[in-house]
């Protein structure tokens, strides 16, 4: 059982020393807010009729289509419940009725419910065993996705759904299978397969989804404007909390490696690998060890690197003997190679 607080809003919580608090808020349009009866019962409604109904019967009975809400309606119902509405419609056919179509089938087929009743703007019906609804979807897709961001930052929410409105099932060993597809879970908006699956594995029907995925961490900023090239010092550098959904790019550790700034940035700037360069351990205008290898002679001489450098580049120098330059690899910060 998912917990919830006041608000309705869906809490994960791992142990200590780390809690990590995940939320997932059902924005999506669509989704279904049941009234409370109470203030059902100040309007002079008794039965609250769904949005989504699996029908199995032959004909749509009113049963199937309403429920009651107050205690007048819940004495009323024996009596009216298997009321006949229409014929049911064929298997796999979905049938859409308007407010106003529900309206005049309750008037004709279920006089003492009429004007009693609270009606959505329209009603699915769809023969099968059963039917799942915006929030039941929801709750489905929140539950699949929480292992890939448990561990992503220390919140992560869940909003602007993007599912079916209704999924229907027409046997009861069918289930819901959900399939992320090659792409990786992330911060950001995720797109999903909803598939419903027989008994023997097989896709009875396919569905898109997505979820758009806030994840909040405490990562490296900025804590001063940097210039271009500037070494990123600790004294540059304070952790914020951000929300990643908005990070392009890795975000540093704050802690392993030299760097610079590759461009200049403002304070509060998330440090990613977008905006750093590794440190040059050979600079402009510095000298260093030139070495020749051959398979069959090893050669040095002294050079002028004519550009800043980190480990592994490449680099134009000098050759201070004869004055020529060529390209050569940084192999520290006192010797460069080439073959």
């Amino acid at each position: 059982m998912i917990p919830t607080n006041s608000r309705g809003i869906l809490m994960y919580k791992t142990p200590k020393p780390t809690r990590l608090i995940f939320v997932a808020i059902f924005l999506a349009a669509g989704v279904v807010l049941f009234p409370d009866p109470n203030v059902c019962a100040r309007a002079g409604s008794d039965f609250m009729l769904k949005k989504q109904v699996s029908v199995s019967g032959e004909y749509i009975r009113f049963m199937d289509i309403a429920e009651p809400i107050t205690d007048a309606g819940k004495n009323l119902w024996p009596e009216i419940k298997k009321n006949r509405l229409w014929k049911a419609p064929p298997s796999g056919r979905r049938v859409v009725k308007n407010r106003n179509r529900l309206r005049r089938a309750v008037h004709r087929y279920v006089p003492a419910a009429a004007g009693r009743c609270l009606y959505p703007r329209e009603t699915i019906l769809q023969k099968g065993d059963r039917v799942l609804g915006p929030e039941e979807i929801q709750k489905k897709v929140v539950s699949f996705l929480t292992p890939f961001v448990r561990n992503m930052g220390e919140k992560v929410e869940f909003r602007e759904f993007r599912l079916p409105e209704a999924i229907f099932l027409s046997e009861e060993s069918d289930e819901l299978v959900l399939d992320k597809g090659s792409r990786e879970i992330g911060p950001g908006r995720n797109n999903f397969r909803i598939k419903v699956v027989n008994g023997y594995g097989d896709a009875r029907n396919t569905y898109s989804g997505s979820v758009f995925i806030d994840v909040w961490k405490t990562v490296p900023c900025t804590a001063r404007p940097i210039n271009r090239r500037e070494p990123i010092t600790p004294d540059a550098v304070r952790f914020e909390r951000k929300n990643l959904a908005y990070v392009q790019g890795e975000v540093w550790d704050g802690k392993t490696g030299s760097w610079m700034a590759s461009r200049s940035m403002g304070q509060g700037r998330c440090l990613t690998e977008k905006y750093m360069d590794p440190l040059p351990i050979l600079k402009r205008g510095e000298k260093a060890e030139l070495l020749y290898l051959g398979d069959f002679i090893r050669l040095s001489v002294p050079v002028e690197v004519l550009s800043d450098a980190g480990r592994g580049d490449s680099v134009r120098v000098r050759n201070l003997q004869s004055d020529k330059e060529l390209t050569a690899r940084v192999r520290d910060g006192n010797t460069l190679v080439i073959r």
